[in-house]
């Protein structure tokens, strides 16, 4: 197997946590579009808010692909020495430098070290350096439910991420992940994080659905498809008056999504993104005539598609 098939693979674990899906708002990309840019803007700025929230989720999620075939193989002693076909799952699913060790003093409690190496590739689009603790109660998260659920903290290291010259560094706040009837469900509150000056507070709670063949293991989830609903709201690290913090809200419905074959975290196959800004303070109304935008993903043959729909206005892209 090739390694960008192994790659692709690997992408399942971030399924919709780290899509990265920035829509185009340039006036030479559509002559049309003018009528929603704004609308575009909101969108962005609410989508990659919930996307940095949710990053301990992608972690704990990572690590449950990496547990579930390691313990396929018989080597839950030893995570970082896990290979599918020859490639080191670890490597791909946390980068080479990553460093994850059990803690000698909690048993069950995995720490995810992101370290600052120039060399080191990143697994998408992302760089990151800084802790996560994962604890697991040596349960497997396929096998948790309500009473046992994995939690995720920031360690001592507070976790930068790094997506071209824009920083997000998260400080504070606690996931939890259990699963309940076969959907995993994924709740975050206070999720604390900072961007250009500009400090945050994420709250939300999603469910995560796919076919599990053969549990969470790497080696499984090859073909997966996954669904995302859910909602976030709270304030973000975007301004949209040039001095507050906007007060933002994020909603997914029936969203789709396939691991990409290009190796980018996923690819987004269909379903309803809704993003608003929820205080008439934050910005001004000439600008943003409505504060609510609808992108609307879908599919036809091989083509991906999203129509934006702002203030009375489609626009199919």
């Amino acid at each position: 197997m090739k390694r960008n098939k192994l790659i692709w693979m690997a992408a399942v674990a971030a399924v919709a946590l780290g899509q990265a899906s920035c829509l185009n708002s340039d006036s030479d990309f559509h002559d049309e579009a003018a009528p929603v840019r704004p609308g575009i803007y909101i969108y962005n700025a609410a989508h990659s808010q919930n996307e940095a929230a949710m990053q301990p989720a992608d972690v704990a999620l990572r690590l449950a692909v990496l547990r579930a075939e390691a313990e396929k193989q018989g080597k839950t002693d030893d995570l970082n020495s896990v290979t599918v076909d020859g490639q080191n799952v670890k490597t791909l699913l946390f980068g080479m430098y990553t460093q994850i060790t059990e803690d000698e003093s909690e048993a069950g409690t995995y720490v995810i070290e992101y370290r600052n190496s120039g060399g080191q590739r990143p697994y998408d689009i992302y760089s990151r350096t800084g802790t996560v603790r994962v604890k697991t109660q040596g349960v497997a998260l396929e096998r948790t439910d309500a009473s046992k659920r994995w939690s995720v903290s920031l360690g001592s290291e507070k976790l930068a991420i790094t997506g071209g010259s824009s920083v997000a560094v998260l400080s504070t706040g606690e996931t939890e992940l259990y699963f309940e009837g076969g959907v995993c469900r994924i709740g975050f509150s206070n999720a604390l994080s900072e961007a250009d000056g500009r400090k945050a507070s994420w709250s939300g709670d999603f469910e995560l659905t796919t076919e599990m063949k053969e549990g969470l293991s790497f080696s499984g989830l090859k073909d997966a498809s996954f669904e995302l609903d859910g909602s976030a709201r709270g304030t973000s690290f975007w301004s949209f008056n040039g001095t507050t913090s906007a007060a933002m809200s994020y909603t997914v419905t029936d969203g789709k999504y396939q691991p990409s074959r290009t190796g980018s975290p996923s690819t987004i196959m269909g379903g309803t993104e809704l993003c608003g800004l929820t205080s008439p303070m934050d910005y001004n109304p000439a600008d943003y005539p409505s504060s609510e935008v609808k992108v609307v993903w879908t599919v036809s043959g091989n083509m991906l598609s999203y129509a934006v729909t702002y203030n009375g206005t489609t626009v199919n892209f």
